[in-house]
């Protein structure tokens, strides 16, 4: 069976995503390793529609981009997760169309989680908004 719209959308923002990390980013999990590397896993939500009109539909929903690194030695967490927001943004705003699937692809909000005493681990929450349109009825079939 063919993937959805929404599919293939997620499946593009992964691959867009995947310089952030350097481990295959995963979807739905979240991390609980130590290790000193950057790991990312891309979490989509709930879909909801727009409009429809002319026998098309609107839809969007949420997709956050969850970033789990160690900081060197002397790194300052909060200027670490703001140089990290930056390449996140400018990575993921490159095609706000993802190839063609999305009207647009939207940033909304930055959330970084400081680490806790003698840890050292940082996380970051990056969250997008996706509007994407399909055919009435068929999540499969694109108007584009």
């Amino acid at each position: 069976m063919a993937d959805t719209i929404r599919e293939k959308i997620i499946a593009a923002f992964v691959a867009k995503a995947q310089p952030l990390s350097v481990a295959e980013i995963t979807r739905c999990v979240r991390w609980h390793d130590d290790e000193p590397i950057r790991n990312v896993s891309i979490w989509d939500g709930e879909e909801i529609k727009l409009d429809s009109e002319y026998k098309i539909q609107r839809m969007t929903f949420p997709i956050a981009i969850e970033i789990q690194w160690q900081l060197a030695a002397g790194q300052n967490a909060s200027s670490s997760s703001a140089n990290v927001i930056g390449e996140v943004i400018q990575l993921m705003m490159s095609d706000i169309t993802l190839n063609g699937l999305a009207e647009t692809l939207e940033y909304f909000s930055s959330t970084p989680t400081y680490p806790d005493d003698g840890s050292g681990m940082v996380a970051l929450v990056v969250l997008f908004n996706i509007i994407y349109t399909t055919k009435l009825g068929d999540p499969f079939s694109s108007v584009y």
